[in-house]
């Protein structure tokens, strides 16, 4: 198994999960791979936005947050013109947070464990995620509400800032 240093988010980007482990903290799941990253998933979250979005994490939050009124939990767009859109599931600082890109998720169902649901994702894996599916659902909602927004035209996207 190898370990990398730092790890920037991309199209092929799935989903961001806790390592829960002394040599790495974050498990970067894609289409075809799955990494293991000695980065926090909110470095990962924070230099995306700089590197993709040329805004800081914070500005791109604010932005969203005023544009949807999402003022907890928002979804990130990573970028004006890419479809780079991740939402998570706790706050930042829950150790059981993770990143979900909603380009990639196929299906939702309610798990056996209270308080769980089984995410299925468009690369064929599926994974038991510690969030309700109905908050899950609601969040997912959010990032697709946020994605539909980008592809409004931008003078309409104005209108909803100002």
């Amino acid at each position: 198994m190898e370990i990398l240093e730092n790890y920037m988010l991309n199209s092929s980007s799935v989903a961001l999960l806790p390592g829960y482990s002394m040599d790495y903290e974050t498990i970067v799941i894609e289409e075809m791979k799955t990494l293991y990253v000695k980065q926090s998933m909110m470095s990962i979250v924070h230099e995306s936005c700089l590197f993709i979005g040329l805004t800081t994490y914070e500005a791109r939050k604010k932005v969203i947050a005023k544009m949807t009124a999402f003022l907890r939990k928002t979804p990130i767009l990573f970028s004006d013109t890419k479809d780079i859109c991740f939402f998570h599931t706790h706050g930042n600082h829950n150790l059981n947070n993770h990143w979900f890109s909603a380009n990639h998720i196929l299906d939702i169902h309610s798990s056996k464990n209270k308080n769980h649901c089984n995410v299925y994702l468009m690369n064929g894996m599926q994974m038991e995620v510690p969030c309700s599916k109905v908050s899950f659902q609601n969040l997912y909602n959010r990032a697709l509400a946020l994605l539909t927004i980008q592809q409004t035209n931008p003078s309409e996207r104005m209108k909803r800032i100002t």
